[in-house]
């Protein structure tokens, strides 16, 4: 078992695991799994020998005391596992085959940045993004950031609702600022009080725990997916409960089950990173059959990328009245997607998506990629108003706090006027009182003169 190293947020995890030592730990920790083992070597000489650690037997040659090291571990893994694992996980589902694959990959590295899953399930809690509203002034200066980050780019935006894009921009330039400060500096801590404002129930299951390990992750795994069967979310929150025990200074042990658990997060990436690739590469000759399949769509619809031309075909076109239907429902018409006609290159990569097509599922799909290339449009478009809008809504904020500013100044001026008026009152009152004691002090001496004169 290994521990974290306290930085995940920094560093993101950077661990070298070997599923087949840490099957076999699980294995020794079990009374009956020792003895199964014990009981193989007494009858494997062979086997024995392979083992650097072992030692002699104690009598009779029918117990061992043995001390497995991390490379007797491995053999003791290939000869009594490895085979019937390779055997049943070539029999087995998909699932089957996640949690088994990582048994029989011996040693490897696993490098996960873990920037998207934290920062998705921040900005997707309200309550955290009433803290961003509140505490993070200066949300320029965390813009820059961004423009400069390595998550400048629309892929990494395209699970968060248009109107939260701004939020996670600035959550990515915090991220990034912190990087460049020292360790647990203060920006750092402001993205924490973000967390805790909103993940106040992580906070208390970490505190409660000597350790988080996989039996404490899946207990969490298990609670969330009875609420919501959303996988993604579920893996964020859990990405988010590794960060708080960080904070917190409770170890995270990286056993078997966090390796299965990362697994899930290494193919979300990996899918990711398949999608992007797509995306970059260029069109290329569609085979015969799609060739063909479009020929055919043309002729009948008069069209094979134009959404609007689709539903006033002139043919008979069921799914062309329904799509008006529908449309009407929320006050659309197809009309408006005239200027949203998908270009070749785009009908090229729908194609892509599925090996075997028929006329039906084509002019779903063409449905489909009309309004998310017109969603898309929109996005884009909202995106760059709302920060105007930010913009606008900042300098309206300045504008009224220096009319604030200045309609407390004749206030303060009248106040000081009076103040004045009140210690110039005052010194006459002293300046009189001084005039009197002198008239009495003069009348006085007067006085004196005359009777020490004999009158």
């Amino acid at each position: 078992m290994k521990y974290g190293n306290g930085r995940l947020i920094y560093d993101g995890v950077r661990e070298t695991f070997n599923g087949k030592i840490e099957f076999m730990e699980e294995i020794l920790q079990t009374g009956k799994g020792q003895e199964e083992i014990a009981r193989l070597l007494v009858h494997d000489e062979k086997l024995r020998k392979k083992l650097r650690c072992l030692k002699t037997p104690l009598s009779k040659g029918t117990m061992l005391r043995f001390e497995l090291g991390e490379k007797d571990l491995e053999t003791l893994f290939d000869a009594l596992c490895h085979n019937r694992f390779t055997e049943c996980l070539n029999n087995s589902d998909e699932m089957t085959q996640i949690y088994g694959r990582p048994l029989l990959n011996g040693e490897q590295k696993i490098n996960l940045d873990i920037t998207g899953f934290v920062l998705h399930a921040i900005v997707m809690n309200e309550i955290c993004r009433e803290k961003m509203e509140k505490t993070v002034t200066e949300r320029e200066v965390y813009y820059d950031y961004w423009e400069t980050s390595d998550y400048h780019y629309p892929e990494f935006e395209t699970c968060v609702p248009a109107e939260y894009i701004w939020d996670l921009r600035l959550l990515v330039g915090i991220v990034e600022k912190l990087r460049k400060e020292e360790f647990g500096g203060k920006t750092y801590r402001l993205f924490m009080e973000i967390i805790y404002a909103g993940y106040r129930y992580l906070m208390r299951l970490v505190k409660g725990k000597e350790c988080i390990s996989g039996k404490v992750v899946k207990e969490l795994i298990k609670e969330e997916w009875l609420e919501k069967n959303n996988v993604f979310p579920l893996l964020c929150r859990v990405m988010l409960l590794l960060v708080i025990a960080d904070d917190v200074q409770v170890p995270v042990i990286w056993d078997y089950d966090m390796i299965l658990i990362l697994r899930f997060y290494e193919m979300f990436s990996e899918l990711k990173k398949a999608e992007d690739e797509e995306k970059t590469q260029k069109s290329v000759a569609l085979p015969p059959e799609q060739v063909e399949l479009l020929a055919n769509f043309d002729e009948k619809y008069k069209t094979h990328n134009s959404l609007t031309e689709f539903s006033v075909s002139p043919v008979e076109n069921a799914e062309g009245h329904i799509l008006f239907g529908v449309m009407g429902m929320f006050g659309l018409n197809p009309r408006k997607f005239e200027e949203y006609a998908l270009s070749e290159g785009e009908c090229s990569r729908l194609l892509g998506q599925c090996g075997r097509w028929d006329a039906k599922k084509y002019g779903y799909m063409m449905i489909i990629a009309h309004l998310c290339k017109y969603i898309h449009h929109l996005e884009q478009k909202y995106v760059v108003i709302s920060k105007d809008s930010q913009r606008f809504s900042a300098w309206k904020a300045k504008q009224e706090q220096q009319i604030r500013k200045l309609q407390k100044q004749p206030e303060r001026s009248e106040e000081k006027i009076q103040e004045r008026t009140q210690k110039t009152g005052a010194l006459r009152t002293y300046v009189y009182l001084l005039g009197k004691e002198g008239e009495n002090l003069h009348t006085d001496f007067n006085r004196r003169d005359y009777h020490d004169s004999g009158n």
